[in-house]
């Protein structure tokens, strides 16, 4: 009998020890989502020009002297000089990996793999990436390739201002929903693979022994009707769902 995988959202209180990435992506001062993970992330990284767009968000603020990574990682060729320097006096790792065939999310991965290290006999800590979507497109589906790269060693969760995604593996799924921040639209897509076949509970329309591929039928925009969503994949498929605005304290 096959095995369901139960994922809780990242919003909640209750996910186990986790890293979270700062990608280069705009950061409202006020998001109170940003806010929540941060200060239960086990590890805090910015991935370069990440570090710019945490540095900006509370510029002028007493939150910028709260907000203080432990590692600043990347081939710091988006970084400013400035806040650079800003982060080295505040006692921040920084590591410049210059390598050009991996990113800097995956520079930040590699690191957190170092400091897995020092905790042999513990899972892995997830990974929580900021600012993942959104901007060039090329980048997006990088970090939607991290997803993949990653599915047999963590999970991974890329958070941005609009949404959550993250990567439900061939088998069976229980996805907890947080529905006072996510929902209530949702898709389900087949990144990746063709003749990806979904059985669903919980969505408005739900999909029953489907066939999903791009250039046929792909499930967006449905909705959630429970905060317990079912599904059912014989391959690997993209779950992504709607985060309601919070830009308040």
């Amino acid at each position: 009998m096959t095995e369901t995988i139960t994922h809780k959202s990242p919003l909640c209180n209750e996910l186990p020890p986790f890293a979270v990435v700062v990608l280069n992506q705009p950061i409202p001062h006020k998001n109170t989502i940003f806010k929540h993970i941060w200060k239960r992330a086990s590890i805090r990284l910015c991935a370069d020009g990440g570090t710019n767009r945490l540095h900006d968000a509370f510029s002028g603020t007493e939150d910028l002297e709260k907000y203080i990574p432990d590692y600043v990682v990347g081939d710091f060729d988006s970084i400013r000089p400035e806040v650079k320097e800003f982060y080295e006096k505040k006692g921040v790792t920084i590591k410049k990996v210059e390598d050009q065939y991996s990113t800097d999310f995956t520079k930040c991965v590699n690191i957190v793999r170092e400091r897995e290290l020092e905790r042999p006999n513990e899972t892995p800590y997830d990974i929580v990436g900021m600012g993942a979507i959104g901007g060039r497109f090329d980048q997006t589906m990088s970090s939607i390739q991290m997803l993949h790269m990653l599915k047999d060693e963590r999970k991974v969760y890329l958070i941005s201002d609009d949404s959550s995604t993250f990567l439900l593996d061939k088998g069976k799924h229980e996805i907890i929903c947080n529905r006072e921040i996510e929902g209530p639209t949702c898709g389900l897509l087949p990144i990746g693979f063709e003749k990806t076949v979904l059985t669903t509970e919980g969505l408005r329309w739900n999909l029953d022994q489907t066939v999903t591929e791009f250039g046929g039928l792909v499930s967006t925009s449905n909705i959630i009707d429970s905060h317990i969503i079912k599904v059912e994949t014989n391959k690997p498929v993209v779950w992504t769902i709607e985060l309601k605005s919070t830009d308040s304290e």
